[in-house]
């Protein structure tokens, strides 16, 4: 199997607020990156980074990935 390692991350400012047509439009880890400082207002832990930037490189709809992590134990709290 393929490894797909993880971009550095960038660092997440919570205050931000995306459109989500704008947040469509990041490429991958910087996607993922957003998504979480989006919808969990914190950076993504090496473990998620790793599994949204598999699923995104896999051709998993970002509309898709976001429904994942907004519907996540941690994203019903945000």
């Amino acid at each position: 199997p393929v490894v797909l390692a993880p971009a550095p991350a960038e660092p997440v400012d919570p205050a931000l607020v995306y459109d989500l047509d704008e947040l469509l439009h990041f490429p991958d880890a910087a996607f993922v990156t957003r998504a979480y400082g989006a919808i969990l207002k914190r950076e993504p832990d090496p473990q998620g980074l790793s599994h949204y930037l598999a699923r995104v490189r896999a051709g998993v709809s970002k509309i898709q990935i976001l429904r994942e992590i907004r519907q996540s134990s941690e994203g019903r709290q945000h």
